[in-house]
Formats: C-alpha cells, structure tokens, sequence
C-alpha cells in the first residue's frame, strides 16, 4: 500500500521489507519454548487467554506507530501472543472434540486463519482508495478484534478433559465429557471408555518431569518416529509455496504485469474468499478422504500449478499471460488450502501423544516460524533480485514433499487419539 510505503520510506521488497515481514516469526520463535510448558501447567484456557492479552498490545503498538522502530517491535510482539494461542487453541480443540468429530473440528480449527486474511484483505482493499495514514493504522488496529473476543470468552468454555485428568481433576474431567459427548448421561458407553482411555493414557505418563525437558519428544522410538511426523508437517506445511501466495500476491501479480495497486489487493483480496472456501471444504471431507491420500495428490497438484505459474509469469508480456498467471494462482490457493490448511493442525495434534502434544505444538510452532521467517525475509531479497527463476525453488522442494509423504506419513483416519497411541506403539505402524 503506498501509504504505507511513503509513511515509513520502504519500499515493497528488499531487506527492509524482509525484516519487517519476519520479525514476526522471531517473536513467535523467541516465545516457542516457554509456550507449551505454560500450556501444561495453567491450562489450554490461560494459554489462549495470555497470547489474547499479548495479541492486543501488539496490535495497539502497531496502530499508533510513529516511526519504523515501533511498528517492527510490535510485530516482534504479535509474534510471542500468536505463539500462545496458537499452542493453546489447536490443543484444547482436539482434546475436547468429539471423537467422531476430531478430524472435520480440528482442521476447520486452522481453516479459520482465512477468516482473519479475510478481515484483512478486505479491509486493505477500501482502505487503499483512503489518503492519509488511516489507510494503514485501521487495517493494523483491527488485529485486536479476534484477540478481544478471545479473551472476553474464554471463560465460558470447558477446560480440556484430558488436561484435568493429567492435574488430578478427574470429576470434573468426566463431567465434560458427560456434558460435551455423552448428552448428558452418564451412563452413555462412549463416554466411559473415552474417559477410562484418558485416565489410563495419564496413569501410565511419567509423573514428574520438567517441564522445560523436550527429550521427551525423542525418548522412544516411537517418540521419535512421531515427532519426525511432526516436524516434517510443520516445514511442508510452510515451505510448499503458499508462503509466497498468502503475503506476496500482490508482487507477483507484478510480476505477472498486473501493476495497479488497487487490482492487485482486489484479486488478493478475492482469493481469501476462495481458499478459505475451499479450506473448510477439505476440512469437511478429510475423515473421508483420508490424511495420506488428501497430502500426496493435493501436494502432487500444486507442484503441476507452481511450474504453470513460473512459465506463464515468465512469458506474461500481455494480458492472455496476465491472466493465465491470475488463474494458476488461485488454483494453487485453492489445492493448497483444500488439503494443507485443514491438515497442518489435524495430523499434528493426531501424531503427538499427550504427554508431549503442548511441547510438540511448541516445537511445531518453532519450525513454522522459522521457515516463516525464511519465506518472509529471502522471498522478497529473491523476488526482487530475480523475480518468477524464484519459483524454481518450492517446485523442486514439493516434489520432494510428495516423496517423503507417501514414503513415511501413517495413516490416522479413524481412530481415538488413545487408539493412535496404540498405533504408533506396534512394530510397524
């Protein structure tokens, strides 16, 4: 947005632009470590509530930024509040989903960023026909408006069953369940062997640990296998070029000649629309499809249209070209978020037992960010130094992605997160 651009004197890519865009994923990392042990310790609901709190004083900062500096360490400070909530949320929502329901609640849980990208693109797309700095401070102030329901209403919500059962809540814990799965009746059969599974699964958890020892998350072969899982969804997930699309749209429509600033957030804008449609759709059909087979095709296709939307870039010189790139990128927008947006929380929170899952969502957290902050610093130094020979890079890298997922990736579709455990736990999951 030029408003944006002459306020602070930047430019839209370039090093300056790479740190501000990435300083973001440095809060979130810095926070990383902290997070899930906090988590674990007061609870997925004082989890979701703290990163609210820290959410809003970074989005206030931002709004009333008078110079660079400020504005760079708010971000810094989005970063530490996201990095609570998004270890606490994705937690509490599978803990206390329906079993039956885990896959479709849990991936429409992260389908549920477009909602924010929508707020946002919508808002950019008005605000840049406005003159003067409202055109900025009202998009960054608005940052606060999830992060204030959040903390209005999370004490209305059950704690996490199986986060009462592991602090000695047990009671408590069943009457969640009771209330939650179980219609009110105590008797119900489901209930009583999903709460005898959770205690079960907490009785045979090592009872004292410190709470800052990650080697949990290898101690086992098992561990290892599954926190391997973990990590290698967090880097796809980040790495499969949707970076690229989500924050850099309007650079490469540039790229593909598409030059009016207004064109540009509009059709940004739109594809918001699209993929997170398309998100809820594959979040909705994922305990159908299955996580491997949704992974392996939809990576396999957005490879096909990555290679599409280098060569329709680089032969872009009219508006047929222009065009051909426009589509290219909303199909990539489409696959990717049909399949990775649901998937990058489902399978994540299904591989990681409880006993790890808020260091593991820390450790997912940690990775996220710091290819984030690779997307966010490299691909605008890369796009403006050699423009769509960038792309090269993500279609070599999900070919690889395709490989790794058919080759090693177990299926969870089905089961209990307790009878995942049990999974892992046989020779050959």
């Amino acid at each position: 947005m030029p408003q944006y651009l002459n306020y602070f004197g930047v430019s839209d890519t370039g090093s300056l632009t790479g740190l501000i865009f990435s300083i973001y994923s440095v809060g979130f990392i810095c926070a990383a470590f902290f997070t899930g042990p906090y988590t674990d310790k007061f609870g997925r609901k004082i989890g979701m509530a703290t990163g609210a709190v820290i959410i809003i004083v970074g989005a206030i900062l931002g709004a009333t930024s008078a110079h660079i500096e400020q504005f760079i360490v708010s971000r810094f400070i989005l970063g530490v509040g996201i990095c609570f909530s998004s270890t606490a949320a994705p937690a509490w929502v599978a803990e206390i989903a329906h079993p039956e329901l885990r896959g479709t609640i849990t991936g429409a849980y992260n389908t549920f960023w477009y909602v924010g990208n929508i707020l946002a693109t919508w808002t950019l797309y008005p605000c840049s026909f406005v003159e003067g700095e409202l055109s900025f401070r009202l998009p960054i102030a608005l940052q606060c408006f999830f992060a204030v329901i959040v903390v209005t209403c999370v004490w209305i919500l059950p704690e996490s069953p199986r986060w009462l059962v592991n602090h000695g809540r047990r009671e408590e814990a069943l009457a969640v369940l009771v209330k939650y799965h179980g219609e009110d009746d105590p008797n119900n059969a489901l209930v009583l062997q999903e709460f005898e599974e959770i205690c079960k699964a907490s009785d045979d958890a090592p009872k004292k640990v410190n709470p800052f020892d990650y080697k949990p998350l290898f101690e086992t072969k098992s561990d290892t296998y599954r926190t391997l899982l973990l990590m290698a969804t967090a880097v796809f997930g980040q790495m499969a070029g949707n970076a690229v699309v989500s924050y850099f749209m309007p650079q490469m429509l540039k790229q593909a000649n598409i030059t009016d600033v207004h064109t540009q957030l509009l059709l940004n804008a739109i594809n918001s629309l699209i993929s997170f449609a398309a998100s809820l759709g594959g979040a909705f059909t994922v305990d159908r499809i299955g996580r491997r087979p949704l992974l392996i095709y939809s990576t396999a296709i957005v490879t096909v249209i990555f290679a599409v939307v280098t060569a329709s870039t680089a032969l872009a010189t009219d508006t047929a070209g222009s065009y051909i790139s426009v589509v290219a990128i909303y199909l990539f927008g489409i696959v990717f978020s049909f399949a990775w947006t649901p998937m990058q929380v489902l399978y994540v929170v299904e591989v990681i037992p409880y006993k790890n899952r808020a260091k593991g969502l820390s450790l997912n957290n940690l990775l996220v960010n710091i290819c984030g902050f690779y997307s966010n610093y490299v691909t605008p130094v890369a796009m403006g130094s050699i423009g769509w020979k960038f792309y090269f890079v993500y279609i070599a890298w999900d070919l690889m992605e395709v490989f790794v997922i058919w080759k090693y990736f177990i299926e969870t579709k089905g089961r209990t997160l307790e009878e995942i455990d049990e999974l892992f736990e046989t020779p050959n999951p």
